[in-house]
């Protein structure tokens, strides 16, 4: 007959977590990437242009507003080529919307790219989720806040 293991936690500063996990900054198990501002004037590529009315679930691989770049669009405007894999999430107006690209693209400035080293992007998807209420805490601004890349790669992670 097997005993049932009992799990221990330990409390820190973001709760009560199991004693074996730890806390540490997303930026020690990610790596955050921030989109450039400027807008392309032409979609008439393959690779999809998304903006927040393009994300409505856990996965996004294209835009539905049918705005494509090229790859010339990308090197002349130093746009940010997004990997697979990357959790997007929104760091301006509606701030903590997200979704998992599942194929490479590029966004407007709404978004941060946080591509997880150390972690699992499903699980960094679900618990930024859970974050919603903390990260508009550490937004700038009292309507249509915004949160910096430094304040993403200081965000606390379990």
């Amino acid at each position: 007959m097997k005993s049932k293991q009992v799990q221990e936690f330990k409390e820190t500063e973001i709760g009560k977590i199991p004693i074996d996990w730890d806390v540490t900054r997303l930026e020690n198990v990610c790596t955050l990437f921030v989109p450039m501002r400027n807008k392309p004037k032409e979609f008439d590529g393959n690779t999809p242009w998304l903006r927040i009315e393009d994300l409505d679930g856990k996965f996004v691989s294209d835009s539905k507003s049918g705005q494509y770049v090229t790859p010339e669009i990308i090197n002349e405007m130093n746009l940010r080529l997004f990997p697979i894999g990357t959790v997007l999430c929104s760091c301006t107006a509606t701030i903590g919307i997200c979704a998992i690209t599942q194929k490479e693209l590029v966004t407007n400035q709404q978004f941060i790219g946080i591509y997880p080293t150390g972690v699992n992007n499903e699980f960094l998807y679900y618990y930024l989720l859970t974050q919603k209420n903390n990260l508009n805490n550490i937004a700038f601004g009292t309507v249509g806040g915004y949160i910096t890349r430094k304040r993403f790669e200081d965000f606390q992670i379990i």
